[in-house]
Formats: C-alpha cells, structure tokens, sequence
C-alpha cells in the first residue's frame, strides 16, 4: 500500500562524502570542501578560459520596414473598398496622413524598378497627389523603366497631361505607352496630325485603332489622301482602322481616296473600305464598285460593293437586271430590292422566283426565307397567303410599305446567308 503523505518518509539532511568512512557529513560541507580544494579552482580557470570573459554581443537593430510595404497595404485599403461610401471613408483617412504618407510614395516611385511601383503610382492618383507628378513623367519619359504606361496613365489622372508632351513620346513609346498616350488625347482639340498618323500602320489594331480615333478631322487635302493611302501595317488592324475612321466627320476627299486601295486590300479590308463609303455622298462609287461586283472572287466583297451601290442611289435599273442573271441568289435578293425601287416589275418576280420558283416548300433554304420576308412586308401580305397570292401580286407589283426595301445591310447579310 502507499503510504500517507504525512508518513513519507524524509529525505536524509546529511549524506557520506565521497571517500569518507565518516556517515552524516552535511552536503554543504562537502561542496565547500570541494570549492576550496586547488582541483575545484583548476576547473573553473579551464572554464573561462574556454567559454571568454566578455558580456554577450548586443543584438543588431530590426530592419527598417520597407516603404513599399505600407505603400501596397495603402492601396490595397482603396482596392477593398467596393462601395462608394467605403471608398469615400478610405480616401478620407489616407489624405489625413498625407504628410508621412507623400513621402514614402515619392520613395518608392524614385525606384523605378520598385516591385510596389504600380501600386505607388495608382495610390497617388487615387490621392490626387501632385507632388508625384514629375516623378511619374520623368518615369514615363525613361525607355529603360519597366512601368512606364502605369506612370504616365496616373500622371494624367492626377492632372492632364499637356498634348505637346504626350506627341513628343509617341514614336518613342512601346505599345502599353502608345495606347495610353492616345487615350489621354480623347476629345482634345490640339492633336498634332503628325505625331497620330503615322501610328496609323501600327502592327497593333488597338494601337492602330486609337490613333484613328484622335486623328483630327480637319485636314488637308493632301492630309487627307496620306491617310487614304496608309501601308496598314496587317488585315486586322487595317480594318479595324477604317471602320473607326469611317465613323469621324472627315472630308469626302478622304473616302474618295479610300476607293483607290481597293484592288490592292484584301477582302476583309475591302469590306471595311466599302462599308466606310456606302452612304457617302459626292463618292464617286459607280465605276470602281461596279468592277468589284463583277470581278471579284469574294462574294462578301461583291455583296457589300452592290449594297453601297444601292444605298447610294448608283445603280440603275437596267444594270442590275443584267447582273442578276449571273449573280449568285443571296446578290439577287439586293438586284430584286434595287428593281422594286425603280418601280420595275422585274423586282417582284425575281423575289417570287427566289422565294418559291426555284425552291421546295419543304427546303426552304435563307435565300428563299429572305426573298419570302420582303415581299410580305413589301407587298403587306401574311406569308401564310401562299405562293399563289404572291404571284397575283407580282402582276402589278405595289409596294405598300415602302420601308421594307430599306433594310439595313446587316439584316439583309443575315437574311442571304452571308457571315454577319
């Protein structure tokens, strides 16, 4: 059994020294014994020896925090702030540190290389703080700095950027600056043509695009025909370019101009020139597009040169009576809308034949559903009426709703069955 606490027994106060024959020496005499010994003091001499007699180094001081750090940790207050009212609040309480705050901002956009550069850059634009300006222009301004689109993008955030010095950076720009060079000339009167023109023939069609974009629109005549005649630089952004270009208020010598590259464009580039000219008034579209009706081996290209002709009120009857004996169905469908204009009666028999001559009922094919959807709303007759009224109709042709024979050339490419 164990014993009860209180009948433990003892630990002894005295032990028998080592070597003595003599029982109950207290330990502490025995340890004093030792200390005074000539071995005891030989031991602790090699000890210090060993292990010095110096005090322990003092600890180096805890690295500066990095200023980036509370720089990102700033901007990331703002980037996980989605309301309005959070932002509002966030902004509120970073401007009151400005101070202390400015200043790490500005040391950290003094590296250019900085890993925490953008997120400097966009902190003071969010901020407004104009102190960093001239640091981020002269960012934006060294080829060799990696962030220089950020740069000049929060530069012009925080304060509009004078044109004369974006123009001055545009030929000296990669892409990432070019765009946003050209963005921060949205909307400005003092574009120099220049410096915008010749990005034109960007291999970029962004690029090429936004240089289209901020083109001024008062040119010259010789102006104007540079800019027809631009060596685009691929299809893309070729077309990309003209169809941004064609929705600016140019002069028509500039659209004039366009006609002339198309026997040297490509189909999809020749689409764009030919939908940036259909409706162009003073174009003289008769002759080049009446080649490209019948020359070119695209029909894409054939079907928008006939619309453009259309919509500008440049072919005549007889012509397209002619052409549409050897054009493929869906180009008929526009010969038909063309004679029906002219008040022929030509029209509404070809749209009959095309609707149901030279189909089945039961394969019904887009030509056929086009050229039956035309004529319901042309002539205000239910398909369901069938091919017998049509036919009645088409004896004398009128044409009760005149504005079904102005479709506009996108639902007309969907109802031939051409790619939109």
């Amino acid at each position: 059994m164990t014993p009860h606490p209180r009948q433990l027994p003892s630990c002894p106060r005295s032990v028998r020294a080592p070597g003595s024959s003599e029982p109950g020496v207290d330990r502490g005499d025995v340890v004093e014994r030792h200390r005074r010994s000539p071995a005891w003091g030989a031991a602790l001499a090699g000890l210090l020896l060993v292990t010095g007699c110096r005090k322990p180094a003092p600890r180096p001081p805890p690295p500066p925090v990095d200023v980036g750090v509370e720089v990102r940790a700033a901007q990331l207050q703002l980037v996980g702030a989605f309301h309005a009212d959070q932002k509002r609040a966030a902004l509120a309480c970073l401007r009151a540190g400005l101070p202390q705050l400015g200043r790490k901002i500005l040391a950290v956009l003094g590296d250019r290389g900085h890993p925490d550069f953008v997120a400097a850059a966009e902190l003071a634009a969010e901020l407004g703080f104009e102190d960093a300006t001239e640091a981020l222009l002269d960012a934006a301004s060294d080829a060799a700095a990696p962030n220089r689109a950020a740069a000049m993008a929060a530069a012009n955030r925080i304060q509009p950027v004078p044109t004369e010095r974006l123009a001055a950076l545009l030929g000296h720009a990669d892409v990432d600056l070019q765009r946003v060079l050209l963005a921060a000339m949205v909307d400005r009167s003092d574009v120099p043509f220049d410096a915008v023109a010749p990005l034109l023939a960007a291999s970029d069609a962004t690029v090429a695009k936004a240089a289209a974009t901020v083109l001024p629109t008062d040119l010259t005549p010789e102006q104007s025909t540079n800019v027809a005649r631009t060596m685009f630089a691929n299809v893309d952004a070729a077309r990309i370019a003209i169809e941004q270009l064609a929705q600016r208020p140019l002069p028509e010598l500039f659209f004039v101009s366009l006609l002339d590259l198309l026997p040297r464009e490509s189909a999809p580039v020749q689409e764009a020139i030919l939908a940036a000219v259909a409706g162009r008034k003073n174009v003289p579209l008769q002759q080049p597009l009446r080649e490209l009706v019948r020359d070119s081996p695209a029909p894409s290209v054939r079907f928008a040169a006939l619309y453009c002709l259309l919509a500008a009120n440049a072919a005549d009857a007889d012509w397209l009576l002619a052409r549409s004996y050897d054009l493929p169905r869906p180009h008929r469908v526009l010969c038909a809308v063309g004679l029906l204009r002219a008040r022929r009666v030509e029209g509404a028999r070809l749209l009959h034949d095309l609707a149901f001559t030279a189909v089945d009922d039961d394969k019904v094919d887009a030509v056929a559903l086009a050229a039956r959807q035309i004529m319901s709303r042309a002539a205000d007759l239910p398909l369901h009426r069938g091919a017998a009224a049509f036919a009645a109709w088409c004896e004398l042709p009128i044409v009760a709703r005149p504005e079904a024979l102005a479709l506009p050339e996108r639902e007309l490419r969907v109802l031939a069955g051409l790619p939109d």
